[in-house]
C-alpha cells in the first residue's frame, strides 16, 4: 500500500523495495516451516503419531454429507458426536476453508490430536501415479505453499510438529465433502503440521483454543471453547491399541 500513495519520481522505487521486502518474508516462511524436523515415530498409547495421523484422516473421509462431517461443524456437536468409539485419543478437525467457533468436552485422560494446516493425497486424486513417491511428490508442493500455521491455548503458542503418513489404506465415503466426485477403498499418503497433546497436559476446566494454517487459496481457522473433565471413572485410560 505505501508505494501506490506516493506521488513523486521514487514511487516505482518504493514498489520495487516493497516487492522484494514481500518476496524476502516468503522465502523466510517457507524456509521456517520447511525446516521443522519430522515427528513420526514418536508414540502415544503404542501406535506411533504417523499412524494416529492417517487414522484421522480415515475418520474425516469417513462421512456422507455436508452436514455431518466435523471439518464443517458450526458449534463443535458433530465433533462431539463422531468421535471413533472406544478410542483414547480425541480427534479435532480444523475449519475446511472456513472460520468456526466450536464447544467441547474432553475426558482429561484423553490425548489429543489436532492439524494446524495438513493435507492428504490417493490414487483415486492421482490415477495416473504408480507409487507413493509419485503421490507424495505431488503432496509436497501443497503442503510447501503454507503461508501461516499456529496454535495458541490460553493465548500461548503451542509447538506443532510435522508429521508424514507413508501410504494407508482408506475408504472414502460417497458424497464426502472433501471428494464429492470420488469414493470406494484406495490408498493415500498424508503429510502436515499437527498437535498431539499427551493425557493430563491440559488441566481440568475451561480453556480456549485457536487453531489457523493459511495457504494462498486456502485458510482454515477455528477457535475451541474446552472444557477438560475429570478423567472417566476417576481413573486414567490405560488402553493400548494396535496397529
Amino acid at each position: 500500500m505505501l508505494g501506490f500513495k506516493v506521488k513523486s519520481k521514487y514511487g516505482v522505487v518504493i514498489i520495487g523495495l516493497a516487492s522484494i521486502i514481500v518476496i524476502l518474508i516468503g522465502v523466510n516462511i517457507w524456509l521456517y516451516y520447511n525446516s521443522i524436523p519430522v515427528t513420526n515415530n514418536t508414540k502415544a498409547f503404542n501406535v506411533t503419531l504417523s499412524d494416529w495421523t492417517a487414522r484421522w484422516w480415515k475418520w474425516a473421509f469417513s462421512f456422507s454429507g455436508y452436514y455431518n462431517n466435523p471439518l464443517l461443524d458450526p458449534n463443535g456437536t458433530s465433533v462431539m458426536k463422531f468421535q471413533p468409539p472406544n478410542q483414547p485419543v480425541f480427534f479435532l478437525s480444523g475449519a475446511y476453508n472456513s472460520v468456526g467457533n466450536r464447544t467441547v468436552t474432553i475426558s482429561a485422560d484423553k490425548g489429543i490430536l489436532f492439524p494446524v494446516l495438513n493435507g492428504e493425497i490417493s490414487f483415486l486424486d492421482l490415477p495416473n501415479a504408480t507409487n507413493q513417491a509419485d503421490l507424495k511428490k505431488a503432496l509436497d508442493s501443497d503442503i510447501a505453499a503454507a503461508t501461516y500455521i499456529g496454535a495458541e491455548l490460553d493465548g500461548k503458542e503451542i509447538q506443532f510438529q510435522r508429521i508424514h503418513a507413508p501410504l494407508f489404506d482408506i475408504n472414502y465415503a460417497k458424497d464426502n465433502i472433501l471428494s464429492t466426485n470420488k469414493s470406494g477403498p484406495t490408498q493415500a499418503v498424508s503429510d502436515g503440521y499437527w498437535v498431539y497433546l499427551a493425557p493430563n497436559t491440559i488441566p481440568v476446566g475451561e480453556h480456549i483454543l485457536h487453531i489457523k494454517g493459511e495457504q494462498p487459496f486456502y485458510r482454515s481457522e477455528v477457535t475451541y471453547k474446552l472444557s477438560i473433565q475429570v478423567q472417566s471413572n476417576g481413573t486414567t485410560m490405560l488402553t493400548e491399541l494396535k496397529k
